[in-house]
């Protein structure tokens, strides 16, 4: 790699390592959460797990489903 990429890609892992520790800090395993579906429709549910760095693990409490939402789907819900 070159040490242009290299500076980038060392960056862009901070930056996710970043993102994963505000989201573990602001939506702890059990804590509610909000988000849109499809960008309008509002869902809700209960975190269940943090494995990924930019989605996290919920069961919906409307419908018991278990699905990963994305973090962009939360702050969509935060800005309605």
């Amino acid at each position: 790699m070159t040490t242009i990429l290299k500076k980038f890609n060392n960056e862009h892992q901070q930056a996710e390592a970043n993102l994963y520790s505000a989201l573990k800090k602001e939506y702890p395993i059990g804590s509610d959460v909000s988000w849109l579906k499809h960008g309008k429709t509002a869902q809700c549910g209960v975190v269940i797990d943090h494995s990924y760095t930019d989605r996290i693990k919920v069961k919906n409490t409307n419908t018991n489903k278990v699905l990963w939402v994305a973090i962009y789907n939360i702050l969509m819900a935060m800005d309605k």
